[in-house]
């Protein structure tokens, strides 16, 4: 497989060079000095927005038809930038590289995208955790399960392993709780058919409600839980668990080490960093986790002069920011007294920020749209689509 680059950056060549993922490397440092002969040799093709602004990425699909497609966000796209490119990008089929990631993890996202059969041993398993309680972790779950399974019609189990919190008060929840499982769990005797028999189900996803028993917070042990995260790969295409905020048990833990990805949400209050840097210092690094583990969401975000802008928080994490998510307001409080699904109020930025998230993992894990959101519409040349007019 041959890759092209058009960079301006030789550390992220040298560390292209030395994955040994493509067998051949050409590297350009503009789109001028791409020609045809050159552009039909490469299946791959890594653009950089230090290079190619948001206005020409229309011309390169044009340019490179048929060839798999990376963007890179540097560290000059502001956050506001970089969500702009979003809808532009994923209208042309071109795989977005977010910024502050290292060349090792830009290297092995691609591989992700571009080797789907030889990640098939993923658990396709994906783990949310709060950097602190009430910051919507189970709102956000509960948003993308839904959103993937009505884009995709992929089955999707949500499981609730929160040991502090069953999370069922977002719709009229008819299953059971994970401690009334707990017998099975420990003995080892629930089948597939049994869990899944034993959620409730809500739009496009499964949900099994989390722990109620106060005395049962800290009973729940590693290889029961391991166990049941097993039994529902067995059942679902893709697994997401509500890990909760706090690190300190069996649940929370066996998610992070049982996952392909790892989103951690937090919102402008201060108090969320000095609380996830104990959860980080004392328990996920001593075992052997790292930063670079995680990818950071901030949720119910607010633009004022007297708050973090989301740039400035992801720079106090050092984490990857993914996507912020705008603060519905009192919508986002009723929710729970209302039984509703924060996506049922079709707030356009809410609904826009969760279908964004939702298309991460849909490419990550190479999810197929359902049919009729895959229709093609007719292509138009590259000046109708850029300037409103028919090319010759």
């Amino acid at each position: 497989m041959k890759l092209l680059l058009i960079v301006n950056d030789a550390e992220l060549v040298n560390s292209v060079h030395s994955s040994q993922l493509f067998s051949e490397v050409q590297v350009r440092h503009d789109i001028y000095s791409v020609d045809d002969a050159v552009s039909v040799n490469y299946k791959v093709v890594l653009i950089s927005d230090r290079i190619v602004d948001l206005e020409l990425l229309p011309y390169m699909r044009e340019k490179f038809r048929e060839q798999t497609l990376f963007y890179v966000l540097s560290e000059k796209s502001s956050l506001r930038v970089s969500q702009q490119i979003e809808p532009v990008a994923h209208a042309q089929d071109i795989n977005i590289i977010y910024p502050t990631q290292t060349h090792s993890q830009i290297i092995r996202h691609m591989e992700t995208i571009l080797k789907p059969g030889d990640n098939a041993d993923k658990y396709r398993v994906v783990a949310f955790y709060g950097t602190h309680p009430q910051v919507g972790v189970t709102s956000t779950v509960m948003s993308m399960a839904s959103r993937i399974g009505s884009l995709t019609g992929t089955k999707i189990g949500v499981l609730g392993l929160n040991p502090w919190n069953p999370g069922d008060y977002f719709f009229q929840y008819n299953g059971n709780y994970l401690d009334e499982l707990s017998t099975q769990l420990a003995n080892k005797v629930l089948t597939p058919s049994q869990l899944f028999n034993s959620m409730g189900s809500c739009n496009s996803f499964y949900y099994l409600a989390g722990n109620r028993s106060i005395k049962k917070q800290f009973k729940y042990y590693a290889e029961e839980v391991r166990f049941l995260i097993d039994l529902a790969k067995e059942v679902f295409e893709l697994v997401l668990i509500d890990a909760g905020a706090h690190f300190d048990n069996a649940l929370s833990l066996q998610a992070l080490a049982n996952s392909d990805v790892n989103f951690l949400i937090t919102n402008q209050q201060g108090w969320g960093h000095r609380f996830w840097t104990y959860s980080f210092e004392q328990i996920i690094e001593p075992l052997g986790f790292k930063k670079s583990d995680f990818l950071l969401i901030l949720n119910k975000y607010q633009e004022s002069a007297q708050l973090l802008t989301a740039k400035q928080i992801a720079q106090e994490y050092g984490l990857p920011l993914v996507r912020y998510i705008t603060d519905l307001g009192h919508p986002g409080i009723l929710a729970e007294r209302e039984k509703f699904l924060l996506l049922d109020y079709k707030d356009p930025e809410y609904d826009k920020d969760i279908n964004s998230l939702a298309q991460t993992l849909i490419k990550l894990y190479s999810l197929p749209l359902i049919p009729k959101l895959t229709a093609e519409t007719p292509k138009k040349s590259i000046f109708y689509r850029l300037f409103g007019v028919k090319g010759a």
